[in-house]
């Protein structure tokens, strides 16, 4: 592996990263909505 090929194979897992953490509010707001509607 040469040093230009590193950051290639850094960059995509913090990409994955990014999107996942950006879904995790996501989440919790849906699943309170769904809670809200329910209690409804």
């Amino acid at each position: 592996m040469t040093t230009d090929a590193a950051p290639a194979v850094i960059v995509p897992p913090l990409r994955v990263w990014h999107g996942l953490l950006w879904t995790v509010p996501f989440t919790a707001l849906w699943s309170w909505l769904l809670y809200a509607l329910v209690a409804l």
